[in-house]
C-alpha cells in the first residue's frame, strides 16, 4: 500500500493537527464544548477522558452513523482503488489512510515488481508508478468528496476494540440495540457499509450477549467491507483482530474453521498471528493438538502446518517430536520442523539485531535475520 504523497494530503495534516490540538486542549482544559471540531480519528481516545459527558458525546456520534449507514449511499463506489484504514497500537495513535490496488488489478503485481527492482528501473517505470497513484488518490479523494455531499463520511471512519469496549461498559443496553439493529438489517451493501462499527461492538458485549454475538460473527464472515480497517503492527484485519481477541466459547467454532476454510500457508499465517497476538494462543493449542492426534491424514497435515507457523511454544515443540506413518505425513512433518526450526533462529537473530550496541554487530546481526526470514 502506499500512502498519499505529501502535497495530496497536505489540506488533511493540516485538518488532523488543528483536530489533534483542539482534542488535547479538550482533555487538559476539560472543556467538552470543543467535541464538535474534532475529527472522528481523535474523539476515540479524547472523549472518554471527559467522564460521562465526553462518553455520551461519543456514543451519539456512533449513533449517528450507524444511522446513516443504515440507509442507502448515492455516491458511486471506487472502481480503480482500495481503500483501508490502519489503526495504530497506542490508543491514541494517528490512524493512517492507505490506497491500494484493487486485488484484480493488474497493477497490483506491477506495483511489488516496482518496489523489488526499485535499485534498477529507469525513470519512465517510476513515473509510471507514480501517475497511477496520484490517479487512485484523485479517485478517492472524489469519492470522499461524494460521500461528503451525501452526508455519509461515517463510512470512512471506523470504530477500534478498545472505543467499542468502553462504549459497551458505559452502555450495553444502548450498544445491545444497535447491535440488533445493525444485525437486523437485509440489505447487502448496508451490511457492507456497517462492517467497521458492527465487529468491534459485537466484540465489546459478548461477555454479556454471547448469543448476539456469535450471530453477528457468523452472518458476517464472508461480508466484504467497503473499507477495510486492519490493526497494526500485525496488519490483522478487522474480523480477525475482533474474533480471536474475544473470549467466548461460542466463537470456538468459528475460530477454528479460520484454519479449516484457509486455503494456502499465507492464510494460515494470518489465522496464527491473529490468535496468537490477541489472545487466542491457548485455543489454538488445543485444536493443533487435536488434529495432529486425529485418524485422519489431512487433519494431521494441517495441524503440522499451523504448529510450523507458531512462535515457539511447548505445544508446537511437542507437536514436533511426533512421527507419523506414511509418505504423505512424514514428508509433511520434516517440512513443518524445517519452518519452526527456521521461525526460531530469525527470532533468535532479531533478537540480537535489537539488543546490539554497536554497528559491526547490528550490521552482523542484520544479515543473519535477513537471510533466514521468509
Amino acid at each position: 500500500s502506499i500512502t498519499a504523497p505529501t502535497a495530496t494530503i497536505c489540506d488533511e495534516w493540516t485538518r488532523g493537527c488543528r483536530s489533534r490540538l483542539l482534542a488535547t486542549i479538550a482533555v487538559r482544559q476539560k472543556r467538552p464544548e470543543l467535541l464538535k471540531f474534532i475529527l472522528p480519528d481523535d474523539l476515540e481516545w479524547c472523549c472518554f477522558e471527559l467522564g460521562s459527558e465526553g462518553a455520551i458525546w461519543f456514543l451519539a456520534v456512533i449513533e449517528s452513523a450507524i444511522d446513516r449507514l443504515l440507509k442507502p449511499i448515492v455516491a458511486s463506489p471506487l472502481t480503480a482503488a482500495q481503500l483501508s484504514i490502519h489503526i495504530p497500537a497506542r490508543e491514541n495513535g494517528r490512524r493512517m489512510l492507505a490506497v491500494e490496488d484493487l486485488p484484480h488489478s493488474s497493477s497490483a503485481t506491477e506495483a511489488e515488481t516496482i518496489f523489488k527492482q526499485m535499485g534498477s528501473i529507469g525513470t519512465n517505470e517510476i513515473d509510471e508508478f507514480a501517475t497511477r497513484q496520484a490517479a487512485m488518490w484523485a479517485e478517492v479523494r472524489a469519492f470522499q468528496n461524494r460521500l461528503a455531499a451525501d452526508g455519509a463520511t461515517a463510512l470512512c471512519d471506523s470504530l477500534s476494540l478498545n472505543a467499542a469496549a468502553k462504549l459497551a461498559d458505559a452502555f450495553p443496553g444502548k450498544v445491545e440495540e444497535l447491535l440488533r439493529r445493525m444485525l437486523d438489517s437485509q440489505d447487502a451493501n448496508a451490511d457492507r457499509n456497517l462492517y467497521n462499527f458492527i465487529i468491534p461492538l459485537a466484540s465489546a458485549l459478548a461477555a454479556s450477549q454471547e448469543d448476539l454475538c456469535e450471530r453477528v460473527f457468523a452472518k458476517f464472515r464472508s461480508v466484504v467491507p467497503s473499507v477495510s480497517v486492519s490493526y497494526l503492527p500485525t496488519g490483522a484485519p478487522q474480523y480477525l483482530a475482533a474474533l480471536f481477541a474475544t473470549p467466548s466459547s461460542k466463537l470456538t467454532a468459528l475460530k477454528q474453521r479460520v484454519f479449516g476454510d484457509s486455503l494456502n500457508d499465507s492464510e494460515l499465517e494470518i489465522g496464527v498471528i491473529c490468535a496468537e497476538h490477541f489472545g487466542s494462543a491457548e485455543l489454538l493449542d488445543g485444536y493443533v493438538n487435536n488434529l495432529c492426534y486425529s485418524k485422519d491424514a489431512g487433519s494431521i497435515a494441517l495441524g503440522l502446518a499451523i504448529a510450523s507457523l507458531r512462535n515457539r511454544n511447548p505445544a508446537s515443540d511437542h507437536i514436533m517430536q511426533l512421527t507419523f506413518k506414511g509418505q504423505f505425513l512424514s514428508v509433511v512433518s520434516e517440512r513443518a520442523r524445517k519452518n519452526y526450526e527456521k521461525n526460531r533462529w530469525a527470532q533468535y537473530w532479531f533478537e540480537c539485531v535489537t539488543s546490539s550496541t554497536g554497528s559491526v554487530d547490528f550490521w552482523r546481526f542484520g544479515n543473519l535475520t535477513e537471510g533466514i526470514v521468509d
